[in-house]
């Protein structure tokens, strides 16, 4: 079956109003992929948190060997956590990636910026997870993201609420390495609708996932087409 190189869901041509419909079988993008990518524009097709929960739970228990890079909005931290989701992954090897740090003040020092968030973690379920911090507009920390990567043998799901910039930082990452972006960014939610697969090097693959809705952050009060 082939899926839609945005999203990640299966393309269909039967029903215009569920994920994945194309006009034609033959095409690289469903039409909502294509609409945001092309114009901008979104078709609202939501997408279930506890489905995307259970699986997660079923790539836990078919392999045990994963690892997970929790992607977290560094201007949102609480609002886009997941905190089912932390008590699932919490007995893998996770690492907690703290994004768009490149929007802070060049003032605020790094080094207290990752204390408080180990701090932050240690009455939780990922007390023991590795900290780092990134963005997509540095190729410094993209270098760093990337060998953390490669030394992995294994499974690797990028994870985290909507919004808080899996699939840029993981098309930062194929471009510093040289490889065509995949994937649809956007600013709208729930762009990404099921699991991406992606080679970053030989015998290294990585998972971009759906994002969880987020149902407390201020972005969903606005006009999405604002």
């Amino acid at each position: 079956m082939k899926k839609c190189s945005g999203c990640g869901s299966v393309l269909q041509s039967t029903n215009e109003k569920t994920i994945g419909y194309v006009k034609n079988i033959d095409a690289n993008y469903c039409l909502r992929c294509f609409r945001i990518k092309h114009y901008n524009d979104l078709i609202n097709q939501d997408l279930d948190p506890k489905l995307f929960l259970q699986s997660i739970i079923n790539i836990c228990n078919i392999n045990k060997k994963n690892k997970f890079y929790y992607v977290l909005d560094i201007f949102d931290l609480e609002n886009s956590r997941i905190f089912d989701l932390e008590k699932i992954i919490a007995k893998h090897e996770v690492v907690i990636l703290i994004n768009k740090i490149d929007l802070l003040p060049r003032s605020v020092k790094k080094t207290k910026i990752k204390k408080y968030i180990e701090d932050y973690f240690k009455e939780t379920p990922l007390n023991n997870a590795k900290v780092m911090l990134t963005t997509k507009r540095n190729g410094k920390y993209i270098e760093i993201l990337e060998k953390e990567i490669l030394k992995f043998d294994g499974d690797q799901y990028f994870i985290g609420s909507s919004n808080v910039g899996k699939t840029s930082l993981i098309n930062a990452i194929l471009k510093y390495s040289n490889k065509p972006a995949v994937g649809v960014e956007s600013k709208f939610f729930n762009t990404t609708l099921d699991l991406i697969e992606i080679i970053i090097a030989k015998n290294k693959k990585i998972f971009d996932t759906p994002g969880v809705s987020r149902t407390n952050s201020l972005a969903l009060a606005t006009d999405p087409k604002q």
